[in-house]
């Protein structure tokens, strides 16, 4: 870096950051600069208590991967600054997650940096310093461009399959992290390497049409079951483009490919929080039919549904996972889905898939049956997010941000 590190800098990396992805958009990092010494800048990233999702998100993973997608978003804008990010550490569990890491100048990290636990001992599960203890992942985040990260996007309309495309990503993805465990299953190619802790060996697999159109009708009304949840989703959707929310944070009728009248009228139907619960009960009946008819209309017009992927880690349930390791998934998805926008492709993403009981399992037993065996048995796998794949067949609106 040429110039001095400021407050203003920092400031402006936030700002990028902001655009990484989250469960709902509810964007739910807390920044901050704790100081700017030689040594670099010290950051504080807390989680916002009323952006999480406690209910659809029981075990912090969506929250956890939102956290990395923003640390990668952000090492990312950094590196464009002359910066690598460093001594990344993991405190806390579930919905009260604290990072900190240092932005210091390029170069060899001084010898014996490690990310310390919480309470200063080292820690099996606490995420390694990065650009210390493993160098090439600084070369990673800086082989992605701020461009790259302002212009990624979601795509929850209809997708067009390249399945070319997606395997040319996936091979780049590969290339980019060769200690992870990939498997490649479009075509029954299995490309397998050996585990790396740090991301407990990815898995990525092709999951049939006819297998995840069937999942996707199991897991179309988890959002909305139990009636806690669906007070939970209804929350974060912005239906009126008059609400002055629509353009901070949220899913917007807009992102969501919602007629304005439509998404007015459901507006007023439900009334804010007061809303009878007979009208929250119909517009629930109501998301649950029009999602599951979604579901299948890629099939039904295109002929052609899009590429359908999950990705999972080796474990038994969610509650075996640390917060560290859904963090340091984040920052892996982070990549691939930026890698996926370098080849043209965008992504949908279909988090129930992966969070309703039997869907998750037929999604892992996909990967369990594709995955060659070892050590004389097939792995148990834990689906951490499932979503589509291809390209977009028309203008994608960008989805609000708070800064």
């Amino acid at each position: 870096m040429t110039r001095p590190l400021t407050a203003e800098t920092i400031e402006g990396l936030f700002d990028i950051a902001s655009r990484a992805p989250s469960a709902h958009n509810t964007q739910p990092w807390l920044p901050r600069l704790l100081e700017i010494t030689e040594a670099g800048a010290r950051i504080r990233v807390r989680t916002d208590a009323e952006r999480t999702l406690p209910v659809s998100d029981e075990h912090g993973a969506d929250l956890g991967m939102s956290l990395g997608c923003w640390v990668e978003a952000c090492a990312i804008a950094a590196a464009e600054e002359g910066l690598r990010l460093r001594e990344l550490t993991v405190t806390g569990e579930r919905h009260d997650v604290t990072l900190t890491f240092l932005l210091a100048p390029a170069g060899p990290a001084p010898a014996g940096d490690a990310a310390p636990s919480g309470d200063g001992a080292p820690a099996a599960d606490t995420a390694p310093a990065a650009d210390a203890a493993d160098p090439s992942d600084a070369e990673v985040s800086a082989g992605f461009s701020i461009a790259e990260v302002l212009t990624r996007q979601v795509d929850r309309g209809r997708l067009r399959r390249d399945t070319a495309a997606v395997e040319a990503a996936v091979a780049e993805y590969a290339a980019l992290r060769p200690q992870a465990i990939l498997d490649r299953t479009a075509h029954g190619e299995v490309h397998r390497q050996e585990a790396d802790d740090r991301i407990s060996g990815i898995v990525i697999a092709q999951v049939p049409e006819a297998i995840w159109v069937k999942a996707a009708r199991y897991a179309q009304s988890a959002p909305f079951e139990p009636r806690e949840a669906f007070d939970e989703t209804l929350r974060w959707l912005r239906l009126d483009d008059r609400d002055p929310r629509y353009r901070e944070d949220g899913l917007t009728a807009e992102t969501l490919r919602l007629p304005r009248r439509a998404a007015r009228l459901a507006a007023r139907l439900l009334g804010g929080d007061e809303a009878p619960d007979e009208a929250r009960d119909r517009l629930r009946d109501m998301l649950v039919t029009a999602g599951a008819w979604s579901t299948m209309l890629p099939t039904f017009i295109a002929r052609r549904a899009p590429d359908r992927l999950a990705l999972a880690i080796e474990a038994r349930h969610p509650s075996e996972v640390s917060a560290e390791r859904w963090v340091l998934l984040g920052r892996e998805l982070m990549r691939l889905w930026l890698i996926f926008a370098r080849h043209g492709l965008r992504v949908s993403v279909e988090s129930q898939l992966k969070d309703v009981q039997l869907p998750a399992a037929m999604l892992a037993d996909v990967l369990r049956r594709t995955a060659p065996a070892r050590n004389g048995g097939k792995p148990v796998y834990q689906p951490f997010t499932a979503f589509s794949v291809g390209r977009s067949t028309g203008p994608v609106p960008r989805s609000p941000r708070l800064r």
